[in-house]
């Protein structure tokens, strides 16, 4: 699905920044656990999963989906899912 949208995994194999790396410049980035940054996207469970996953040196992450949102919110603090904000019928309010 990746190499269909133009992703190119080899080469992000051979010249990409290590995970560890792009984790530690994130987290110096001010961008995680800051109050003042609100967090939008759209199905990104798997993706603040990630990126947990990688802020906790690749620690396991909570099996109960309240601890899982706590986790979120300790380090995202203001994070939103936008499909989990629409409707019954698909839209948003």
């Amino acid at each position: 699905m990746l190499e269909n949208a133009g992703i190119d995994l080899k080469r992000h194999a051979k010249e990409g920044i290590r995970h560890l790396d792009f984790s530690h410049l994130f987290v110096k980035s001010n961008l995680v656990c800051n109050p003042r940054v609100i967090w939008l996207a759209f199905n990104a469970r798997y993706d603040y999963g990630y990126l947990l996953h990688l802020f906790q040196d690749q620690a396991p992450l909570p099996f109960n989906e309240d601890d899982f949102v706590r986790k979120c919110s300790s380090a995202f603090n203001t994070f939103y899912d936008v499909k989990l904000l629409r409707d019954d019928r698909g839209s948003l309010h």
